[in-house]
This record gives structure tokens, sequence and C-alpha cells, in this order.
């Protein structure tokens, strides 16, 4: 596909002043798996004047070349260290215009009216502050983006914990129907500007994961409603964007780090327990590790 074919980023006739969503995409290194992105932005844009804003964290691999320059209504912002993905978030909307803000992951791909139907939702649902579609591997099996806010006992059934694979204690299955939920994932969100900025945007302090429950917690604590609806369908390519990244898995234990001590700081001794665990799983990493890099200059 040539990007350069594609439509503007917005409905022919709108002024900057018309623009309704803004769709944010954070990129790191993100060109081999950007394609997608790109080829729903041209081929399945929304109905609603709208603008693209991506924030690349320091990016060596030229994924800017793939952002078509002729588009209307499209920034990137540059970073020239990598900030994590909640401050790429922060800095992108607070150069957006729309009412709606989509969170989107360079490695997903919609078809389709699937942004209009997301911001059709939060228009009927009043109370709603975020609304995520079903997510699917490329393959079309479903993928986990529901997921309960962090406890000291649900904890240990997450993703990639001991017993994530035999429970859905923390992470939960997609519902038959459209309904409400504790957390999702922000690989595809989308979101009301006005309860986004009321309670503060991410909070920077995470670098990678965790950020979207957290945001998912902070708005449920501010009496709005975060919704799944399993009829609109977008797909994700869980991880490309990163894979292989020996440092994802420390990155998302500092991540529970920093909302137990946020979100549960009055259990001071769970907590000890807890980091204690953490803190094990850090030291087996680096000696794996270590042990890979030692056999791998052995095979040199």
């Amino acid at each position: 596909m040539n990007p350069e074919s594609g439509p503007p980023t917005s409905v022919p006739g709108s002024s900057e002043s018309d623009i309704q969503l803004s769709i944010i995409v954070v990129t790191h290194n993100s060109r081999d798996v950007i394609s997608g992105l790109i080829e729903s932005v041209s081929n399945h844009s929304p109905s609603l004047p709208w603008e693209l804003i991506v924030f690349d964290n320091a990016s060596v691999d030229g994924v800017e070349a793939q952002i078509p320059q002729s588009w209307r209504h499209t920034a990137v912002i540059h970073s020239p260290q990598n900030l994590g993905f909640a401050a790429g978030v922060n800095a992108a909307a607070a150069q957006s215009r729309g009412r709606w803000l989509l969170l989107a992951n360079p490695d997903i791909n919609w078809s389709a009216d699937e942004l209009d139907r997301l911001i059709q939702f939060l228009e009927s649902h009043p109370r709603a502050a975020a609304v995520s579609p079903r997510l699917v591997f490329p393959d079309g099996q479903p993928q986990l983006s529901i997921r309960r806010f962090p406890t000291h006992a649900n904890i240990w059934f997450s993703r990639g914990a001991p017993w994530g694979a035999i429970s859905r204690f923390y992470t939960r299955p997609d519902p038959s129907q459209p309904s409400v939920v504790e957390a999702v994932s922000a690989a595809c969100l989308m979101l009301c500007r006005d309860a986004f900025h009321e309670v503060g945007g991410m909070d920077a302090s995470y670098f990678l994961y965790v950020e979207d429950t957290d945001l998912c917690k902070r708005l449920s604590e501010h009496g709005y409603e975060i919704w799944m609806d399993p009829s609109i369908t977008v797909a994700h390519r869980w991880g490309a964007s990163g894979k292989r990244d020996p440092r994802l898995k420390a990155h998302h234990r500092e991540s529970m780090r920093t909302y137990f001590h946020k979100h549960h700081a009055d259990k001071p001794l769970r907590n000890m327990t807890l980091f204690a665990a953490l803190k094990v799983a850090d030291w087996i990493d680096l000696l794996f590790a270590r042990r890979l890099r030692q056999e791998g200059s052995r095979h040199d």
C-alpha cells in the first residue's frame, strides 16, 4: 500500500476547530509493525473530523517515514529519550483537540466503522469514560484484555505469575454483550477527553505496563464506568512492538511495585511480601540472562 494515497486525517473541508477525534499513537522502534495501523487509518477512517498525533520515544529505526506527511492534521512529536508509554500519551493528549481520544498501539488494525462505533457507544452511555473493543490476535483468536484491579490475592494469578495459566481470577474472559468491567488494555481504548483530563491523564511514574489499569481505577474512583463492547473487534499483534526485549518483564514488575505502593499503601506487610517475591523474580531473570549470554559467547 502507498500511504500517500490515503485520505486526509479529517473529513473534507474541516478546520482545526472542527476536530472531534484525536488518535494518539506512542511509538518506539515500531517501523516493522505500524503498517497495519496506517492501512486502517487510510482505508477505514472515522466519519468525524479527526487528527493523528504520534509521540515517538527516541526511535532509531525510521518509523516516522511510515507516517504519511501529506495527511492533514497529523503531528509527530519527537522525544530525544524514551520517556515511556504514559508520558508519551500525556504529551500527545496535551497537544490534542478532539472531544474523544483514541489510544492506539502501533501494532493494531481495524476494519469497517469500528472507530465510529466506539464513539457512538460513549455518546450513548453518559457515565462511560472509556470503552474498549474486543481485541483479537491476527488469526482471530481472542486476547485476554480485561482484568480486575490488582490485589494482594489476585496478583498471583496475573499473566506470567505462578498460577496465571490456570485461573481467571485476575484476567477475565470477554463478555458476550457490552459490559462494565474494572480495567482494560490501552492497546485500543476510546476515552472521553474531559474524563481523561479530570483525573490528570495517565500517571507518568509508570514507564511501561499497568498505567492503563491505574487509569481505569482512577476513573472508577471518580464515578465513571469502563466498558467493553465485544461486538466491536480490533486486531492486535500482542507484543509485536516490543517482542523479545528482555527488559519487558522487569518493567512490568516495577510497574506493579508502583501500583501497590500507590493503591495499597495501607497494607505495608503484604506489600513487603509481594515486593520480596518480585525481587526474587528479578534475580532469577538476571541469572537466566547472564547464563544465556555465557552460552552465546561459547558458541561464537
